[in-house]
């Protein structure tokens, strides 16, 4: 039997004080850190990037925090707010933030994922400011006018006025204000353009502006030409004004003989005749275009006993090719009785400055002179 010292007996016992010190501070961490000196980046071309945001310690209530961004044409975030219970405390939760195209070349902008104040009726977490996220969005647009081209080389146009070629032009990004596009020929006598200027605007920009050029026939045998429509542009938006036009080159091909033709047909087989009687014939040399500077043409015949002629040179102009020179022919009489004789026209090879007409030579001019004795 267990005996109880009368000493101790119902003696009172003095209760230990201790305090339990919390490690536990009510805190919101964002990773990773940013700051206007360290930014994240996303693209106009929808790269994005992510953060995430975590409690410390464990609420004894929901903590609600807003999120938002401070410029949704930069960027959008794919939340508007993240709840923690006194369960997911801590489990980060991410935001995902994608950047946007703006369609404007506005340059890299500076923007923000703005995370609002914690509401919670815990008092350790209501009212807590957690650090935003800082970002740039990275600009994808440049200035520039494109256009239709395709060809290596040179597209190919034919005199005569009926060829014709289309293409387009259109702006790379949206302009802050109206862009007009002056156009012109470098060679108006090798070709033209419909319309002398576009106008873009911050609404049509990117919709394709048809121009058309047309072959123009010179009259002129000044063989292949090139020939570029150049342009010009001017706007208020400085980024657009003065800005590089795409040139559309061409060859345009002549169509022009450069010849003297004879009228009507004096070949052989089809020879005129003139006779001792003193009748004449007469034929026609003209230019199949107009020259670029005088035309010298001279000729000879070759029994001066048979024939005499009106003329022996002719000088065209790039005034009057247009008009035919006529030459006459009246035979001779010799006198004697030598029957029909043959005779002809010799020219000799043109003199010019035009490179087309200079030693161009006419066919000769075949006769036969009738005797009368």
């Amino acid at each position: 039997m267990q005996q109880v010292h009368p000493v101790y007996n119902n003696m009172n016992v003095l209760d230990v004080q201790c305090n339990n010190f919390d490690n536990d501070t009510a805190s919101i961490l964002v990773a990773p850190v940013t700051d206007t000196s360290n930014r994240l980046q996303t693209t106009e071309s929808g790269v994005f990037k992510s953060s995430t945001v975590v409690l410390t310690s464990q609420p004894s209530a929901d903590v609600t925090i807003p999120v938002s961004s401070s410029d949704t044409s930069e960027g959008i975030v794919n939340v508007s707010q993240l709840v923690f219970t006194n369960q997911n405390w801590n489990v980060p939760q991410t935001i995902t933030v994608t950047g946007q195209d703006d369609l404007v070349s506005d340059g890299d902008v500076d923007y923000t994922v703005v995370l609002g104040n914690a509401t919670s009726s815990d008092r350790n977490y209501n009212g807590k400011n957690p650090n935003d996220i800082y970002l740039t969005n990275m600009d994808d647009d440049t200035p520039g006018i494109d256009i239709s081209y395709t060809n290596t080389n040179r597209y190919y146009l034919f005199e005569g006025g009926l060829t014709q070629h289309q293409y387009t032009y259109v702006l790379r990004s949206q302009p802050s204000s109206n862009v007009t596009i002056s156009l012109s020929s470098s060679d108006t006598s090798e070709a033209t353009v419909a319309v002398s200027s576009m106008v873009f605007t911050p609404e049509n920009w990117n919709v394709p502006q048809t121009q058309t050029t047309y072959a123009e026939d010179d009259a002129q045998s000044d063989n292949d030409r090139d020939v570029d429509i150049n342009g010009t542009a001017s706007s208020s938006d400085g980024n657009y004004n003065g800005i590089n036009v795409p040139s559309m080159p061409y060859r345009n091909i002549d169509d022009e003989r450069t010849e003297v033709l004879l009228t009507p047909d004096t070949s052989w087989s089809n020879r005129m005749t003139t006779s001792e009687n003193i009748t004449s014939v007469t034929f026609q040399i003209m230019l199949t275009r107009a020259p670029t500077d005088d035309v010298y043409i001279d000729w000879t015949i070759s029994d001066a006993k048979e024939g005499t002629m009106s003329t022996f040179e002719y000088t065209f102009t790039p005034e009057n090719w247009a008009a035919p020179h006529t030459v006459t022919i009246t035979g001779k009489d010799d006198v004697k009785a030598d029957g029909t004789v043959d005779y002809q026209i010799d020219f000799n090879r043109a003199s010019s400055n035009d490179n087309g007409y200079d030693r161009e030579r006419p066919p000769s001019v075949f006769l036969e002179n009738l005797d009368n004795d």
